[in-house]
């Protein structure tokens, strides 16, 4: 197990963690703007356990919070 997480990290540049979470919030980013379901229904969906996790984790990739998308 640790070889293939080594090598995926070689390969891809990140953790096989932070590359789902990346992808992961790639899609809710792209719902966010096609939809007008609410946030917590969105973090829902995607496998987000609260709405705090969800924001949290989408300003670490955007510097905003989900309204600033809006």
């Amino acid at each position: 197990r640790r070889m293939l997480e080594i090598k995926f990290k070689e390969i891809v540049g990140t953790g096989i963690k932070e590359f789902i979470n990346i992808n992961r919030f790639k899609e809710v980013h792209k719902e966010i703007l096609a939809s007008k379901k609410s946030f917590s229904w969105i973090a829902q969906e995607h496998g987000y356990y609260d709405s705090a996790h969800f924001i949290k984790e989408f300003r670490k990739y955007t510097g905003h919070s989900p309204k600033f998308f809006r």
